[in-house]
């Protein structure tokens, strides 16, 4: 029952921040080993702070927004160290300074051909959970006649 709450303050907090004309808000916590993991984290901060369905906060310490969690460990079964990570993201909303609301999570393998995949892959999947608790503005709804 408290989690159905959460989700729905969530939502009518990012729908609000839609009507207002503001994108909701998106911050990344990530702990990331070797060279991989760290380039994954890397470009999907850099994706989210280039998307127009959301805005990066930089700050880990943001309130009122969604959180993606990043962990990511070399996996060194590889002949060579550092060619690939497995990783685990986790999708929480964010209410205040000690509210969080599950949401989505996901595990994964990204070999250094496919970090950028991958991390795409990851914001892809974010823009659509954003897009699943927003409404559209009203300029885009169309006008009755």
């Amino acid at each position: 029952m408290k989690r159905c709450g959460v989700l729905l303050v969530l939502a009518f907090t990012l729908v609000t921040a839609s009507f207002a004309g503001e994108l909701p808000h998106v911050c990344v916590i990530s702990h990331a080993e070797g060279t991989v993991g760290e380039r994954l984290v890397y470009n999907i901060k850099e994706f989210i702070r280039n998307s127009h369905a959301m805005k990066f906060m930089a700050s880990e310490k943001e309130t009122n927004c969604l959180r993606l969690i990043i962990n990511t460990i070399p996996l060194e079964e590889r002949p060579a160290s550092n060619m690939s990570t497995v990783f685990s993201v986790t999708w929480v909303v964010a209410l205040g300074s000690h509210e969080e609301g599950y949401i989505d999570s996901t595990l994964g393998y990204c070999g250094t051909k496919r970090v950028t995949e991958t991390a795409e892959s990851i914001v892809a999947r974010t823009e659509r959970l954003v897009g699943a608790m927003t409404l559209p503005s009203n300029e885009s709804q169309p006008t009755p006649r």
